[in-house]
């Protein structure tokens, strides 16, 4: 465009009509631009015109009631829905025309509902993490041009101002038509390298689009909008987020406008001009009119090229961007108006009202004015106390009912009435604006505030959901399901939306148009299963040819419409632009409606069941795939990118990952109780890991070199059941029918101690990482130590299966920090990216970027776009991942939850609970599985014994290396031996010291030091660290280093300040192998930092020794925040949990030789048990009777007498306070037994014989413990005392705490006196 044709038109400021769809080059374009510009005087004048006959006629409304009773400035419904929208919108106040055709003024309360629209919004958009950016309404014609020449169809109608201060402008700059120019221009300057992306921008502003018939609200020259633009490193995720956002809009229509839509994909003729894709949300107005409420469009890297918005990926290569872009404008106001409105006017949603409830006194002169009004303003503010959104008319200069009719008309949902009765008697009235008359009226609602409160929030929440059910039953009764093209004539005709199967061409979608005036609009995600035949053609499918490459495995991730290439083979449903499967809605335009076409129709897609069409090709590089359909016939077929052309693709799943599915479903259903979701989403991924890369033998689980399988996300234990039964291990179809049931090896979540093939015992969300993190610890470290050139006698990788819950609790960024730290390469996560909780979509409460905390961490993270079919995708990633040695590797695999089930995927319904008869039915259908209740084919089983040969190989393999290695290095063979089968080396506890009463007094920590280097070199799996407490806990083996990603060998483990993960690591380095024996220390109040970690070391029978030191009072000026009070108790109320508390060294040594060997199952339940070894941090003295063996027991007397008057019962610190109190006592004349007791649970396991022998029935009994006394009362009897602490504690020293506390000698002293 040339300024000398700009210049002949003499105006500062030209409108214009763009190039149409059609334009193919540059000088079309500038000449439609500026032959259209020459309008301009001619359009001002008719606008200006129209304004002063609106004005005319707005002068000669009148107010009131007409007799049938509509407000008398209103028009039925009935009688012209369109005169009937403008009424509305002329005495609600909405909006007014402006002076200028086309234009509007928003008046305040039509602003009011467009900026409640933005803040319901705008909230959703950060919360997802977008922000809000501001961008020129001023864009240079250059950049239209730009787009034009590289984006077909592109055809904005602009608005194009040449000069400025009263000079010609060097380039024409357009009045914002839309943003996609600018933000392209910005965004490929912000745009640099991978780390920029994903760039989330919106923006709140004001288009201009030059229309020629305009409509308030719904169709404008200018209007208010919101546009979001996104830049991405991949299609994926460019097509995650267009679909998400999309998401976000369906979500506010239907819970905040009550507005029902219909959310699906437009057909390729009505999408955005540039874009891959565009997705909709359609909403029927009352008159069966369908409104777009809302566009997400997947840009592609279109309007990249066209902008040079390229990055530099992680591998130095240049790519362009992928974008999505997205918008709402005030159309939505108008959408909520002819959703809503009756004949008195507006009706508005609760949740969106910009006015929820009015207060209107009802008082005349004469009355108790007064007190009404005082009333009404109590009334006020109590509602606006309570977030409300409420508003006071106590004016006096207009009648109660002209108030009425006047909020009527605006829409409020509530209005209170209180006159001088309702004072009297302490209530009001509450009128409801979604019923008319005397219905809507509750009279002598209480004005106290609680039942006000409670009442009015009741009855908002009514009408929320009495208009979403109205405007839903509506729509449903006016959608006609019709199977031939008469019929959806005849539907049409009669005004209402037809539905059907579709296999049509674009000439096919041209045809119905233009003869039924009727367009597809949409097609929908929601779509039921099974087959049909196209109403248009009879057809089942249409076979078609189009010239397009086809798309990488992966490429594309759609959710609606299925796609996954396999190799060279995929299947296509009824290859054409949309399948003789899909059901489309169409909707006609009327003549009579002809100036209201703000819509005319709409569509969908049914995606179902279909007949294939096997497609393949020996060279994906072709241009075209040659295929074959099932009868033989031929037909040439190129694949376009899905997201440019309705395709309609899905996955020839393998039985394999059917089966895995359907067993999972199979035992969820049976149970009645269960988590199906998972099992369903993750049955690919799995799939491929156990089918191709994990290496173990289903007939020996002990094997040292096994890979390790970790299912963190624990409820979804059909998954592993399934997957163990399908390879061949102790897991019969009987076992997955006894799925939850007493007695299985199936239980609830996965459990190493009841079903072989579990390593670990997995359940409490992100227990599970932290324990893989421990198995893989335990693989470098044993590697590090006994691998020899050409022997790697330790060579195993440990995969995890891990969810958002995992992601979500902090344990697992505490063990992946760790994991990063060390360099763990043999660890691989995948991380089921779901997106869905308990609560729903995890975008309620986590919008984290999950890859970049680990990428920060230090791990190697990949992203699998399509977990639901690429599975070509996944094979690479994981092979990707054993290639970095150096990093743990995360594996972010966005799968759909539920997968398969047509009305409970991708949602929290699928994830707890059964599918239930019905929707597995469905789901059998949808999935084409033709087997019955747990019933699968023998080519699954044939697939999977793979995976059984492999380990079986390897096995034998690795037993052939090992007796050579046996042969070469008998002395780290003979430790390799006892790692692997927990056999402790001969007289290992000869290490341990003894001590008598002329050896210096110590603190029992200092005592615990000197056992743990004692060990150190006697127990080769021996190993742990403690929780960056190690000067404090004492717990350094000073002849080993430490464990570090370049010194793995070393046998000190630095944990930092991560005691839950710590525990959930040591539990994995124990079930590593039989004879590994971590120890973990922190002060004793810290276990509360990871007690969940402690239980599971119980319940999984991990024989991890805890190393508690500060444990009690004892330890002085710290105060209560560090002082253990209620922890001795609640750990000997933990089943299969040792606590022992030692007085001395000699116990000290003692509680050691019991946690070693109840680490290794030696004991008489037969079962490996954790120990809670509790020490102290002051010192105390060592005795000459206390003993290793009498520690054993549990208890057993350190002060001996055969008839004692009085036993005393001491631990720890306070075993010595209780012999000085005994020795007191019997220089009073008192026979006294003074008892050590450092563990109940083993004293509870001696004969009874002996436990009657120490604490003698009958006999007095006083018990000191610096602790709770909470639990004593069972060993020193309803008439005995337990001293103790049953408070928090005090900052103070040590003796004066135990003073003030009462824990003292003459304490114990006055107890026993007081009993005999």
């Amino acid at each position: 465009m040339t300024s000398s044709v700009l210049h002949r038109v003499g105006m500062r400021l030209r409108f214009s009509l763009a190039v149409s769809a059609h334009s193919d080059n540059s000088s079309t374009f500038h000449r439609r631009l500026s032959d259209s510009s020459r309008k301009y005087s001619s359009t001002i004048a008719h606008a200006q015109a129209e304004a002063q006959g609106k004005k005319g006629s707005k002068q000669q409304q009148q107010q009131g009631k007409k007799k049938d009773g509509s407000s008398g400035g209103i028009t039925s419904r009935e009688e012209d829905f369109s005169r009937w929208y403008l009424d509305v919108v002329r005495e609600a106040q909405l909006a007014d025309y402006g002076p200028v055709r086309g234009t509007m003024v928003i008046r305040p309360s039509g602003f009011a509902l467009w900026e409640s629209i933005q803040s319901h919004l705008d909230a959703e958009f950060k919360a997802i993490g977008v922000q809000n950016a501001y961008f020129p309404q001023l864009i240079p014609i250059s950049f239209l041009q730009k787009e034009a020449e590289h984006v077909e169809g592109f055809a904005p109608e602009l608005a194009l101002v040449t000069q400025g201060g009263g000079k010609e402008l060097e380039e024409p700059l357009a009045v914002r038509p839309t943003s996609e120019t600018i933000v392209n221009h910005m965004f490929s300057q912000w745009v640099q390298s991978y780390r920029d992306l994903p760039l989330l921008i919106n923006q709140w502003a004001n288009v201009h689009r030059w229309e020629m018939r305009t409509r308030p609200f719904i169709r404008n020259l200018e209007f208010l909008w919101q546009e979001g633009h996104t830049a991405h490193a991949t299609p994926e995720e460019a097509e995650e987020q267009t679909v998400k956002m999309l998401r976000v809009y369906e979500s506010f229509a239907r819970d905040i406008a009550a507005m029902p839509v219909v959310a699906g994909r437009k057909s390729k003729r009505e999408s955005f001009a540039g874009a891959n894709c565009t997705y909709t949300i359609e909403a029927m107005m009352q008159d069966k009119r369908a409104l777009q409420a809302g566009t997400s469009h997947n840009l592609g890297d279109n309007f990249a090229r066209a902008f040079k918005t390229q990055y530099l990926d992680e591998n130095g290569e240049r790519k362009h961007v992928h974008q999505s872009s997205w918008g709402v404008s005030t159309r939505l106001v108008g959408g909520i108006i002819m959703t809503h409105g009756d004949d008195q006017g507006l009706r508005l949603p609760p949740k969106m009202a910009p006015t929820q409830i009015v207060v209107i006194p009802i008082a005349k002169k004469g009355m108790d004015i007064d007190s009404v009004l005082e009333t009404t303003r109590n009334v006020y503010s109590t509602l606006t106390k309570a977030g409300f959104r409420t508003v006071l008319d106590d004016s006096l200069d207009r009648t109660p009912g002209w108030k009425f009719n006047n909020y009527e008309l605006k829409g409020v949902p509530i209005r209170i009435e209180i006159g001088p009765r309702d004072v009297q008697s302490g209530s009001c009235v509450v009128a409801r604006r979604d019923v008319v008359g005397k219905e809507g009226k509750t009279f002598g609602v209480s004005t106290e505030p609680d039942a006000l409160v409670g009442h009015v929030s009741k009855v908002l929440d009514e009408i929320q959901e009495s208009l979403l059910s109205s405007a839903l039953q509506f729509r449903d009764e006016n959608i006609v399901d019709v199977s031939s093209y008469d019929e959806l004539k005849s539907v049409i005709e009669s005004g209402r939306w037809a539905r059907g199967y579709w296999a049509g061409t674009d000439d096919d979608e041209l045809r119905v148009k233009e003869e039924t005036s009727a367009s597809l609009r949409c097609f929908p995600f929601d779509q039921p299963g099974g087959n049909g035949v196209c109403f248009l053609t009879g057809q089942e499918a249409t076979e078609a040819s189009a010239a397009a490459a086809p798309p990488a495995s992966g490429e594309i991730k759609d959710k609606n419409a299925e796609l996954a290439i396999n190799g060279t083979c995929v299947l296509v449903r009824g290859i054409g632009r949309a399948d003789a499967h899909d059901k489309v809605i169409l909707l006609s335009r009327t003549e009579k409606r002809q100036t209201a076409d703000y819509l005319w129709a709409t569509a969908s897609v049914r995606v179902g069941g279909c007949r294939d069409t096997l497609v393949s090709s020996p060279n994906r590089e072709d241009a075209g795939w040659e295929g074959k359909t099932k009868t033989d016939d031929r037909a040439h077929v190129s694949l376009p990118l899905l997201s440019l052309f309705l395709w309609s693709v899905i996955l020839r799943v393998s039985n394999s990952i059917a089966a895995i599915r359907f067993l999972s479903i199979d035992g969820v259903n049976k149970a009645n109780s269960g988590h199906p979701g998972l099992p369903m989403g993750c049955a690919p991924m799995s799939y491929v890991l156990f089918k191709d890369f994990m290496t173990a033998d289903p007939k020996d689980i002990t094997w040292l070199s096994r890979d390790r399988f970790v299912l963190s996300a624990g409820h979804g234990s059909m998954l592993h059941y399934s997957l163990l039964h399908l390879m061949g291990y102790d897991m019969g179809i009987e076992d997955l029918k006894q799925f939850r049931q007493w007695g299985s090896k199936t239980p609830g979540h996965p459990e190493n101690f009841l079903t072989k093939g579990i390593e670990v015992t997995t359940g409490p969300l992100g227990q599970g990482i932290g324990n893989a993190v421990g198995l893989a610890v335990a693989e470098k470290h044993l590697a590090a130590r006994y691998n020899k050139p050409g022997m790697d006698l330790i060579d195993n990788y440990t995969y995890v299966i891990m969810g958002d819950g995992c992601n979500m609790e902090g344990i697992s960024s505490e063990a992946a920090s760790l994991a990063g730290h060390w360099g763990l390469g043999k660890l691989i996560a995948l991380y089921d990216d779901n997106r869905i909780s308990i609560d729903g979509h995890t975008d309620i409460s986590f919008t984290e970027d999950v890859a970049a905390r680990y990428e920060a961490m230090g791990w190697h993270v990949q992203h699998v776009a399509d977990g639901n079919h690429d599975i070509d995708g996944l094979r690479a990633a994981i092979e990707n991942a054993k290639s970095v040695t150096d990093k743990p590797s995360l594996i972010k695999v966005s799968t759909l939850i539920g997968y398969g089930s047509p009305n409970k995927a991708d949602s929290h319904d699928v994830h707890g609970a059964p599918l239930g008869p019905d929707e597995t039915a469905a789901t059998r259908e949808y999935l084409n599985w033709p087997y019955g209740e747990f019933e699968v084919p023998q080519e699954a089983y044939d697939e999977f014994s793979a995976f059984a040969k492999r380990g079986q190989e390897a096995h034998a393999a690795w037993d052939k290396m090992a007796a050579e290695y046996a042969q070469k290095y008998p002395e780290e063979w003979a430790e390799v031996q006892s790692i692997s089968t927990g056999k402790l080396p001969a007289n290992w506890e000869d290490s341990l010291p003894s001590f008598t009463s002329e050896d210096k007094g110590l603190a029992t920590r200092l005592h615990s030091q000197t056992m743990l280097n004692a060990l150190a070199p006697a127990i080769p799996g021996f190993l742990g660290g403690s929780a960056d407490l190690a000067p404090s806990n004492m717990t350094l083996m000073k002849m080993f280093g430490d464990f570090q990603k370049d010194s793995p060998e070393e046998r000190n483990v630095r944990f930092g300040v991560r005691e839950h993960a710590m525990g959930a690591i040591c539990n994995g380095l124990a079930l590593y192998a039989p004879g590994l024996v971590p120890y973990c220390a922190t002060f004793f109040i810290f276990s509360d930092y990871m007690r969940n970690a402690m239980r599971m070391s119980a319940l999984s029978e991990a024989g991890v020794i805890y190393v508690m030191t500060h444990d009690s009072i004892g330890l002085g000026e710290d105060g209560p925040t560090h002082q253990p009070i209620e922890h001795l108790a609640s750990f000997r109320a933990m089943p299969n949990m040792l606590t022992i508390r030692p007085g001395d060294g000699n116990e000290t040594a003692g509680a050691y030789k019991v946690a070693v060997l109840n680490a290794n199952a030696q004991n008489p339940k037969g079962i490996k048990r954790p120990s809670t070894l509790v020490f102290s941090r002051q010192g105390m003295p060592n005795m000459d009777t206390t003993s290793i063996d009498g520690t054993m027991k549990g208890a057993y007397p350190v002060v001996e007498c055969a008839n004692p008057d009085i036993i005393l019962i001491g631990t720890g610190s306070e075993l010595s306070m209780a012999v000085e109190a005994g020795k007191k006592l019997e220089a009073e004349g008192k026979k006294v037994r003074v008892v050590s007791m450092p563990c109940w649970e083993l004293f509870e396991e001696q004969p009874q014989s002996y436990k009657d022998s120490v604490l003698t029935p009958g006999v007095a009994k006083v018990s000191v413990e610096a602790g709770s006394t909470f639990g004593w009362q069972k060993y020193v009897g309803e008439k005995g005392i337990a001293i103790g602490v049953d408070d928090f504690g005090a900052s103070a020293p040590a003796p004066i705490l135990y003073e003030k506390y009462g824990i003292t000698v003459d304490a114990v002293v006055d107890a026993a006196n007081s009993l005999c």
